[in-house]
């Protein structure tokens, strides 16, 4: 700016001894009356219109007119006394809008709207959408972006970190899209919440290892899914079942339960009309007789847990040795005493391909050979009383 204008708006200044200062003070009370409580018509108007004094244009970038298409972008374009006059904003001019009622700020690069990426105060309140611009919105010290559909804290392209979205299945996810893939993806956990096929479920996944879901079916069970398929069900009445009849096993040889509680005891699948192939037991007296029962200890009697010894940290778990005196049989004892060839369903391999595997025993499996054996010798004795 010369020292004939002002600094910040460029005002005409009266020079010392000046004639006819009417003119010059007049000039920049003009300025001021359009430039002070700023309000504009348009800034999307292309057309230099046919104005009236005091009106004032932003001006967009395809403009055109006889005045307007030799003056910059973005400037502010007044008519005064029948003439147009270009005024170059600075950083920080705010505008009001009339053609959509709203107030903008020019930054370097243009005119944005003032409201569309904050709140002025604690305690404003928003009625409309919040659009985030590409640079992002300042919430305190961080940034929050967007880009593909998701939100990110600090990030320029947000694929990693937080993501909110909804899906195409009514469901709002925070975790990676469905469609993320590779092995950048390793590791990543998403969490669904929402409705599947208008199945209400909560769903969680982490990309290189499983996926499972917490869901409530057509019949109103609680299904818990894992790898893709139901699993567990709890239905209206409390029940707890396997998802698939007779398909999955309730602790396994590397991961049994310490004790298993009962009213009465569990119930074995015995109708006649559930059982095929029905014959004699091929194993009685003799087996039972080849049997060895043994007084023993488990090695391994489970864990005792003692408290974390400093806070934070976790309970310590470690290994409890047995020293209780059980009886029973030693499962590979017994698969000895078995016929050859005779695959009994009373002695289990964990795995069968491998022989080397854990052994185990179904007790009550001994119940029908014993009853044999009974009855094998209640002959004997009715013979010799005979």
């Amino acid at each position: 700016m010369s020292s004939q204008t002002t600094a910040t708006l460029g005002l005409p200044l009266v020079a010392a001894g000046q004639a006819s200062k009417h003119i010059t003070h007049n000039e920049a009370l003009d300025q001021l009356d359009l430039l002070v409580q700023c309000s504009v018509r348009s800034r999307t108007e292309t057309i230099e219109p046919g104005a009236q004094d005091g009106d004032l244009y932003i001006l967009p970038e395809d403009k055109s007119g006889g005045s307007w298409s030799d003056m910059a972008d973005h400037a502010l374009a007044g008519l005064v006394a029948g003439a147009w006059v270009e005024f170059a904003p600075r950083v920080g001019w705010v505008a009001f809008v009339e053609d959509e009622a709203r107030a903008v700020v020019f930054e370097s690069g243009g005119w944005r709207p003032l409201d569309a990426d904050r709140v002025a105060r604690t305690g404003d309140t928003m009625t409309g959408p919040l659009t985030l611009p590409a640079n992002g919105l300042q919430v305190g010290d961080s940034q929050l972006r967007t880009a593909w559909g998701r939100v990110g804290v600090d990030h320029d392209a947000p694929a990693v970190p937080l993501h909110i979205g909804r899906s195409q299945r009514d469901m709002v996810w925070i975790g990676p899209g469905y469609s993320d893939s590779g092995s950048a993806r390793a590791g990543d956990i998403r969490l669904s919440v929402g409705a599947w096929d208008g199945r209400p479920e909560i769903y969680i996944t982490r990309h290189d290892i499983n996926a499972g879901a917490l869901a409530m079916d057509t019949a109103g069970r609680l299904v818990i899914e894992l790898g893709g398929a139901p699993r567990l069900l709890i239905d209206n009445a409390g029940h707890l079942k396997p998802a698939v009849a007779d398909t999955y096993a309730c602790g396994t040889s590397d991961h049994p339960w310490s004790a298993v509680y009962a009213q009465s005891g569990t119930i074995t699948t015995s109708d006649a009309r559930d059982k095929t192939g029905v014959g004699d037991s091929p194993l009685g007296l003799d087996f039972i007789l080849a049997l060895r029962p043994r007084g023993f200890r488990y090695a391994h009697a489970g864990m005792t847990e003692a408290p974390a010894t400093r806070p934070g940290d976790e309970p310590v778990l470690a290994p409890r040795a047995g020293a209780r005196l059980h009886t029973g049989f030693l499962a590979q004892e017994v698969c000895a005493a078995l016929p050859p060839g005779l695959d009994w369903a009373g002695w289990t391999l964990a795995d069968p391909a491998d022989p080397d595997s854990r052994q185990a025993l179904r007790y009550e499996a001994l119940i029908a050979p014993l009853v044999v054996a009974v009855q094998v010798l209640a002959e004997r004795v009715a013979a010799l009383e005979a």
